[in-house]
């Protein structure tokens, strides 16, 4: 499955290998979207309690993605002390700081990511991600994550 693709403020992508498996993945048109398993999995349900209904969070997240200034990524990332999901935008290399958040899901959207496929169809992209997250490594990943709330 996509792993996500962890940044941090110094040195950017922590496993730069899962990048041009991210921008392949990305480009498969022909894969049909999926949504997370609504009777077994902890995200399905947190994407529910959190954001009202799926539909609703595949918005926020598109919406966030689309409208980063310049290059930057979407994220869905955990809120330990909260105990719930957010999505963020980053811009920037230099701006990737979560404080307390754990990220989930990371859609890279630096220009670098989808110009040979998508040239500046930037929101062509965004929707075609939707086609290959696997749920069951962010399901698993919410799982790891909620084991962190003090």
């Amino acid at each position: 499955g996509v792993s996500f693709i962890l940044v941090t403020n110094d040195d950017g992508y922590s496993s730069p290998s899962l990048v041009p498996l991210v921008r392949a993945l990305a480009g498969l048109g022909r894969v049909r979207a999926v949504v997370p398993d609504r009777e077994r999995s902890w995200i399905a349900k947190a994407i529910t309690r959190d954001f009202g209904e799926f539909g609703a969070f595949l918005a926020q997240f598109s919406q966030a993605a689309k409208t980063v200034q310049g290059s930057g990524w979407a994220i869905l990332a955990w809120e330990p002390l909260s105990g719930r999901l957010i999505v963020l935008s980053t811009e920037k290399h230099q701006n990737q700081t979560m404080y307390g958040c754990v990220p989930l899901l990371v859609l890279d959207v630096w220009e670098h990511a989808y110009y040979l496929k998508y040239q500046n169809n930037r929101a062509g992209y965004v929707d075609a991600f939707w086609k290959v997250v696997n749920w069951e490594n962010v399901d698993s990943r919410l799982a790891l994550a909620r084991k962190l709330t003090a």
